[in-house]
C-alpha cells in the first residue's frame, strides 16, 4: 500500500515524499528484512518520517534432475545394497546454493534389493530449507550376471556294437550344476551333439559340450570326450582239413592258406585284416600220413585277435618202382 500524507498548509499533492532505500534497490535472500523509511517534506522546512519493514519470502521450488534409469547387477546371493544416489542428482535453486540444498532418498541408501528382474523406483527429494521441495525419480532394474557352475563327467570310453556304432547317451543327468542366484532346478541343460546321435568307428573321438543356462542370460559350458572302442572278436572260418599228396621225394611245400579263410567283423573290412599262418607257407613236410596243425591268426588292427586251425595230412599215392632181372635160360 502507498503512504498517505496530509499537511495544514501544503496541498497533499505538493508534499514531497522520499524513500530510503530508494526504489530499485535490490534486496536478496529468504527471510531477509529491510526497514524502509519514508520522509514527507511540506516545502516549508517541515519534515516527518515513518517506517515499515519489508520481509522477503522464497516460494520457488528448487529444481532437481535424477540420474537415468539404471541396470545394476546382483551379487552371488542375488542381492545388492542400494547405493546413495543423492550426490548424483543435479539440483538448483533461486535462493539456496546447490551445496546447501538437502537431497534425501527413498528407499534409503543400503536398503537391500533382491532378485533378478526386480525393479525399484528411487525417489530423490530436494529441500531448499525455505519450505520449498521438488522431487524426481528413476528406476533400477536388477540383473543377474553370475554364471552358473557346471562340472561334466570325465572322458568316456564306450564299446561299439555289432555295427561298429554307438548311440550317444544323454549325459545332462551326469553333470553337477549349481547357481548362486537362482535355484538349481531353474537351470536348463543342453547337450551337443544331442543324445541319440549315432557315432561310428573304432578310436573315433567326439567332444561333447554341455551348456548350463540359468534363465537370466548367463551360461557356462563344460566338455568331455567320448572315445569309441571295438572289443569284438571277428568271426573266422578256416579251410577244412586237407589231405595233400607228397611228391616224388615224399615231401610237400606247405601252401599259403590265408586266402582260403573267411573273416567277418563289425568294424574292420576283411581286406584290412592282418592274417598270419603257422606253420608258414613254404614249410616242407615229409612222410606218408604225417599230420600238421596249421593255425591262422586274424588281427583286426583294433587290438582284437582270434585264431582257427585245421589239419594237414600227407598221403603217398606213388607206386614203388621195380625192375625185374632179364629172362633167364
Amino acid at each position: 500500500a502507498a503512504a498517505t500524507t496530509d499537511d495544514n498548509c501544503t496541498d497533499m499533492a505538493m508534499i514531497l515524499t522520499t524513500q530510503m532505500p530508494v526504489v530499485g534497490t535490490i534486496l536478496s535472500g529468504d527471510d531477509v528484512t529491510q526497514t524502509v523509511t519514508l520522509t514527507a517534506d511540506d516545502g516549508n522546512g517541515n519534515t516527518e518520517t515513518c517506517q515499515f519493514v519489508v520481509t522477503l519470502n522464497d516460494e520457488t521450488n528448487p529444481s532437481i534432475t535424477c540420474p537415468n534409469n539404471q541396470i545394476i547387477s546382483v551379487d552371488d546371493t542375488c542381492d545388492t545394497p542400494l547405493e546413495d544416489y543423492t550426490d548424483a542428482a543435479d539440483v538448483e535453486d533461486n535462493c539456496t546454493a546447490g551445496t546447501m540444498i538437502l537431497v534425501t532418498q527413498v528407499p534409503a541408501p543400503n536398503t537391500n534389493l533382491s532378485g533378478p528382474g526386480t525393479t525399484q523406483t528411487v525417489t530423490l527429494t530436494a529441500d531448499d530449507s525455505n519450505g520449498n521441495t521438488a522431487q524426481c525419480s528413476f528406476v533400477l532394474s536388477l540383473q543377474d550376471t553370475s554364471e552358473p557352475s557346471i562340472t561334466c563327467p570325465g572322458d568316456q570310453i564306450v564299446t561299439v556294437d555289432a555295427a561298429c556304432e554307438i548311440t550317444l547317451l544323454d549325459y545332462t543327468n551326469q553333470v553337477t550344476v549349481s547357481n548362486d542366484c537362482a535355484a538349481t532346478s531353474t537351470v536348463t541343460l543342453s547337450q551337443l551333439p544331442m543324445a541319440t546321435t549315432v557315432l561310428t568307428g573304432h578310436n573315433f573321438t567326439q567332444t561333447v559340450v554341455i551348456t548350463a543356462d540359468d534363465g537370466n542370460g548367463n551360461t557356462r559350458q563344460c566338455s568331455f570326450t567320448v572315445t569309441l572302442k571295438d572289443d569284438q572278436i571277428a568271426t573266422v572260418t578256416c579251410p577244412a582239413d586237407q589231405i595233400l599228396t607228397v611228391d616224388a621225394s615224399c615231401e610237400i611245400s606247405l601252401p599259403d592258406f590265408r586266402n582260403m579263410a573267411t573273416v567277418v567283423d563289425n568294424c574292420t573290412n576283411a581286406a584290412d585284416f592282418i592274417i598270419t599262418q603257422n606253420a608258414p607257407a613254404g614249410t616242407v613236410l615229409t612222410g606218408d600220413n604225417t599230420s600238421q596243425t596249421v593255425t591262422l591268426t586274424f588281427d583286426d588292427t583294433n587290438g582284437n585277435v582270434t585264431t582257427c586251425d585245421f589239419q594237414i595230412t600227407l598221403n603217398d599215392v606213388s607206386k614203388p618202382e621195380i625192375t625185374c632181372p632179364t629172362n633167364q635160360n
